[in-house]
């Protein structure tokens, strides 16, 4: 039995020295989890010491990894998580470091890289912004007093007033060197020189007169013009008085009643009617024929009837 004994530490301190390994390899991935699990929560600070030991103890990232016996660890990149951390602290140069050995290594995920990388990019260009001094204030120009410029001396004047007025009555038209300057009463500038003015109005005969203008003056022109007298309003024309209109004169008639009627009626032997009252009347008929009745001839006219005398 107590040979037996010291075999059995024998193989008991060999399984040991053969699990070492195993246990001092898990220390790196405890160091992971828990530093992920820092930047996870907000806490750079505390996940940056955790993901610099876990680097130091295994350097080399990978995927599905042998961590506690069967247990693998999907995703291990140390260096992406430790660039991220540096980056949340403001530590541009240690994160870039972190990228640039996670991009000489080769076995983290390039996008992830990339959009690390543009991160720090962004960063690095702000801190330089504001690393530049500000440009010294830009002072306002002085104001500059200047004495105010001279007026020129007046100009002489180079023209001359022309006052025109027309008699007995304006509206005359009035022309210098036959340009239409406007129609009396007229005052008008004219420049210096000699002009012919003309004033016209209708009905009468131009009138020119010749002026010489001078700076500064004033011309007075009083033309009167020669109208012709009116002629007379016409005498109104007298119409002749209608001449009275004339009564009409009835043609002369003779009627004739016979008792009893039916008789016929002639005069000098022709037949003008009858004095049946159901025929035409005797002097209707004779009218029609253009025979005015004579009284006077009396012996002409007769009426026979049957049983009668004339």
């Amino acid at each position: 039995m107590s040979r037996a004994r010291p075999h059995l530490v024998t193989v008991g301190l060999a399984c040991a020295l053969w699990l070492l390994p195993g246990i001092a390899s898990a220390d790196w991935f405890d160091d992971y989890e828990r530093g992920v699990a820092a930047l996870a929560k907000g806490r750079p600070e505390r996940a940056i010491p955790l993901l610099e030991k876990t680097i130091r103890r295994r350097p080399e990232p990978g995927s599905n990894l042998i961590t506690y016996g069967t247990n693998r660890l999907k995703e291990y990149y140390p260096y992406l998580k430790l660039a991220e951390a540096h980056l949340a602290l403001g530590n541009l140069d240690a994160a870039g470091a972190a990228l640039e050995r996670s991009e000489t290594n080769g076995k983290e995920p390039a996008d992830a890289r990339a959009s690390l990388q543009a991160r720090w990019r962004e960063a690095v260009k702000a801190e330089e912004a504001r690393a530049q001094p500000p440009p010294p204030p830009v002072e306002p120009p002085k104001p500059t007093t200047t004495a105010a410029p001279t007026p020129p001396p007046p100009v002489a004047s180079r023209t001359g007033t022309l006052v025109v007025r027309s008699q007995p009555t304006s509206g005359a038209s009035v022309l210098a060197n036959d340009r239409f300057l406007g129609v009396t009463p007229l005052t008008v500038e004219l420049d210096v020189g000699e002009y012919v003015i003309t004033v016209r109005k209708e009905g009468a005969p131009p009138e020119r007169i010749s002026v010489r203008v001078k700076a500064g003056e004033t011309n007075v022109l009083n033309q009167r013009l020669i109208l012709p007298e009116p002629k007379p309003a016409p005498a109104p024309v007298r119409r002749p008085d209608p001449e009275p209109t004339k009564p009409r004169v009835e043609p002369p008639s003779l009627v004739i009643v016979t008792d009893p009627p039916g008789t016929s009626v002639y005069l000098d032997d022709e037949l003008i009617g009858s004095t049946d009252p159901k025929t035409r009347p005797a002097h209707a008929e004779r009218r029609r024929k253009g025979l005015a009745p004579d009284p006077t001839v009396a012996k002409g006219l007769r009426g026979p009837r049957r049983g009668y005398r004339d």
